[in-house]
Protein backbone atom coordinates (compact mmCIF):
# COMPACT_ATOMS: atom_id res chain seq x y z
CA UNK A 1 0.00 0.00 0.00
CA UNK A 2 2.91 2.36 1.08
CA UNK A 3 4.96 1.70 -2.18
CA UNK A 4 1.47 2.18 -4.13
CA UNK A 5 1.56 5.93 -2.17
CA UNK A 6 4.97 6.60 -2.97
CA UNK A 7 4.95 5.66 -6.67
CA UNK A 8 1.81 7.86 -7.22
CA UNK A 9 3.72 10.82 -5.08
CA UNK A 10 6.38 10.81 -7.59
CA UNK A 11 4.91 10.34 -10.80
CA UNK A 12 2.02 12.79 -9.91
CA UNK A 13 3.38 15.91 -8.57
CA UNK A 14 0.08 17.29 -8.27
CA UNK A 15 -1.25 14.37 -6.44
CA UNK A 16 1.53 14.79 -4.11
CA UNK A 17 1.11 18.34 -2.89
CA UNK A 18 -2.77 17.94 -2.60
CA UNK A 19 -1.45 14.84 -0.19
CA UNK A 20 0.90 16.80 1.71
CA UNK A 21 -1.83 19.47 1.97
CA UNK A 22 -4.45 16.88 3.56
CA UNK A 23 -1.75 15.40 5.86
CA UNK A 24 -1.02 19.24 7.18
CA UNK A 25 -4.91 20.11 7.41
CA UNK A 26 -5.74 17.02 9.48
CA UNK A 27 -2.91 17.13 11.17
CA UNK A 28 -3.67 20.61 12.77
CA UNK A 29 -7.49 19.54 12.84
CA UNK A 30 -6.78 16.94 15.17
CA UNK A 31 -4.59 19.11 17.07
CA UNK A 32 -6.92 21.39 17.79
CA UNK A 33 -9.47 18.64 18.45
CA UNK A 34 -7.74 17.76 21.07
CA UNK A 35 -6.56 20.83 22.46
CA UNK A 36 -10.51 21.26 22.74
CA UNK A 37 -11.01 17.97 24.38
CA UNK A 38 -7.91 18.95 27.17
CA UNK A 39 -9.40 22.32 28.17
CA UNK A 40 -12.72 22.28 27.73
CA UNK A 41 -13.72 18.70 27.69
CA UNK A 42 -15.23 16.43 25.59
CA UNK A 43 -18.83 17.45 25.29
CA UNK A 44 -17.60 20.75 24.00
CA UNK A 45 -15.88 19.16 21.76
CA UNK A 46 -18.60 17.07 20.21
CA UNK A 47 -20.67 20.32 20.16
CA UNK A 48 -18.07 22.35 18.47
CA UNK A 49 -17.51 19.09 16.17
CA UNK A 50 -21.10 19.54 15.47
CA UNK A 51 -21.61 23.58 14.85
CA UNK A 52 -18.61 22.67 12.29
CA UNK A 53 -20.85 20.15 10.51
CA UNK A 54 -23.97 22.02 10.31
CA UNK A 55 -21.71 25.17 8.80
CA UNK A 56 -20.38 23.50 6.42
CA UNK A 57 -23.88 22.41 5.28
CA UNK A 58 -24.89 25.66 5.64
CA UNK A 59 -21.79 27.12 3.46
CA UNK A 60 -22.48 24.23 0.96
CA UNK A 61 -26.17 25.94 0.09
CA UNK A 62 -24.36 29.48 0.15
CA UNK A 63 -21.32 28.36 -2.37
CA UNK A 64 -23.38 25.65 -4.41
CA UNK A 65 -27.14 27.38 -4.82
CA UNK A 66 -29.38 24.73 -5.09
CA UNK A 67 -33.00 24.99 -4.90
CA UNK A 68 -34.45 25.35 -1.46
CA UNK A 69 -37.09 23.70 -0.37
CA UNK A 70 -39.25 23.08 3.32
CA UNK A 71 -38.22 19.46 3.45
CA UNK A 72 -34.31 20.50 4.06
CA UNK A 73 -36.21 22.73 6.90
CA UNK A 74 -38.22 19.61 8.10
CA UNK A 75 -35.03 17.32 8.40
CA UNK A 76 -32.95 20.02 9.68
CA UNK A 77 -36.01 20.01 12.94
CA UNK A 78 -36.56 15.76 12.74
CA UNK A 79 -32.67 15.94 13.57
CA UNK A 80 -32.34 18.46 16.00
CA UNK A 81 -35.37 16.64 17.91
CA UNK A 82 -33.90 13.29 17.83
CA UNK A 83 -30.74 14.91 19.03
CA UNK A 84 -32.32 16.37 22.11
CA UNK A 85 -34.64 13.95 22.77
CA UNK A 86 -31.66 11.76 23.79
CA UNK A 87 -29.62 13.94 25.12
CA UNK A 88 -32.54 14.74 27.62
CA UNK A 89 -32.76 10.59 28.03
CA UNK A 90 -29.41 10.47 28.89
CA UNK A 91 -29.95 13.47 31.15
CA UNK A 92 -32.89 12.03 32.91
CA UNK A 93 -30.76 8.34 33.43
CA UNK A 94 -28.08 10.48 34.71
CA UNK A 95 -30.01 12.51 37.52
CA UNK A 96 -31.66 9.37 38.28
CA UNK A 97 -28.78 7.40 38.96
CA UNK A 98 -26.82 9.90 40.48
CA UNK A 99 -30.61 10.37 42.99
CA UNK A 100 -29.92 6.18 43.67
CA UNK A 101 -25.93 7.04 44.66
CA UNK A 102 -27.02 9.46 47.38
CA UNK A 103 -29.87 7.51 48.61
CA UNK A 104 -27.50 4.51 48.71
CA UNK A 105 -24.62 6.55 50.44
CA UNK A 106 -27.01 8.20 52.88
CA UNK A 107 -28.60 4.49 53.98
CA UNK A 108 -25.09 3.27 54.71
CA UNK A 109 -24.28 6.59 56.52
CA UNK A 110 -26.91 5.85 59.00
CA UNK A 111 -26.10 1.69 58.97
CA UNK A 112 -22.50 3.18 59.93
CA UNK A 113 -23.59 5.86 62.59
CA UNK A 114 -26.17 2.43 63.99
CA UNK A 115 -23.02 0.41 64.02
CA UNK A 116 -20.98 2.83 65.83
CA UNK A 117 -23.52 3.49 67.90
CA UNK A 118 -23.78 -0.08 68.96
CA UNK A 119 -20.11 0.02 69.57
CA UNK A 120 -20.16 2.74 72.33
CA UNK A 121 -23.06 0.94 73.76
CA UNK A 122 -20.80 -2.61 73.90
CA UNK A 123 -18.09 -0.64 75.22
CA UNK A 124 -20.30 1.21 78.35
Amino acid sequence: YIVGVAKFATSNVTGAVYMFIYTIVAYLAITTHMRVVRHYGSVIAIIVGNVRKAGTIILSFLVFPKPFSMLYVYGALLVLGGLTAVAYVKDRKRKAKAALSAAADKEHASDRALDGAEMQNRKT
